[in-house]
């Protein structure tokens, strides 16, 4: 995905430990990364420069931005409504 489209900023959706937001950096892009923000994993995220780090629900929060991109790894699978998210998600590109 990292080599084959062109974009620059990114949303990672349910980041976690931050792994994906790590990897997505490293690559040059613009990460904006939300969570629940409950694990220990995220407040040293939170610490690192180049993520701007959001702790909230992504089906409620209210974002001023649109991104290139939506990295959302493991989370399809915990919306109740699936189809109402992902059509969230593609409000936000």
């Amino acid at each position: 995905m990292l080599r084959n489209y062109e974009f620059d900023s990114v949303l990672d959706i349910g980041c976690g430990a931050g792994t994906h937001a790590d990897i997505l950096l490293k690559h040059g892009k613009h990460v904006t990364a939300i969570d629940y923000g409950k694990s220990s994993y995220f407040e040293r995220m939170k610490q690192q420069k180049g993520i701007k780090t959001i702790i909230g629900d992504i089906n409620n929060h209210s974002f001023d931005e649109l991104f290139d991109g939506v990295w959302a790894s493991h989370v399809l699978e915990h919306q109740l409504t699936p189809h109402l998210f992902l059509k969230r998600l593609h409000g936000l590109l």
